[in-house]
């Protein structure tokens, strides 16, 4: 069976459309569980991750933050609204993106889930040791076999949108 296919140019009906692609700007094509979805993005976010530190995430931030970055968080909460998604969802759709725009750097692809979670309203953290980055979400229940660290009484934990990949990491 072929995926279910939403690209818009243009609508002439509303009710069928989930958001407008600028097709004049960058745009990429996601796999969303089977829903082939196009989105504008911001190119040249790329920064130098050879050394994870906190400068190269402060780079990393300073960059984000001063590129159009808004069409794409629009266009994620349009479409997080049309699918009714709730946080999970949302979630994997985000790393779905991070996962295209950061083209298989995996460090990218932690650092683009953060900026984009936290430009979408979420309260989260970034983790990092030397070889890897991790984003940090709250969570009220317990999670066991997930790495966590305790913040103002609030755990974190280290979530992994994937699962494919094993978590190496001591706190």
């Amino acid at each position: 069976a072929k995926p279910a296919v939403f690209h818009v140019e243009e609508a002439e009906n509303e009710e069928n459309i989930y958001f407008a692609v600028d097709k004049k700007l960058p745009v990429i094509e996601i796999d969303y569980y089977g829903i082939l979805m196009d989105y504008n993005y911001q190119t040249g976010l790329e920064v130098d991750l050879s050394k994870t530190d906190q400068e190269a995430i402060a780079a990393f931030w300073l960059k984000a933050s001063n590129s159009d970055y808004e069409k794409l968080i629009e266009q994620l909460q349009t479409q997080r609204v049309k699918m009714k998604l709730n946080d999970w969802g949302y979630c994997l759709l985000v790393d779905k993106i991070s996962d295209k725009v950061s083209e298989n750097d995996e460090k990218l692809h932690q650092l683009f889930n953060w900026f984009f979670l936290l430009k979408s309203g979420y309260d989260c953290k970034i983790g990092y040791n030397e070889d890897n980055i991790y984003v940090l979400l709250p969570i009220k229940n317990n999670i066991y076999g997930i790495a966590y660290i305790e913040i103002d009484n609030q755990r974190y934990y280290a979530v992994d949108f994937q699962k494919q990949k094993p978590l190496k990491m001591a706190i």
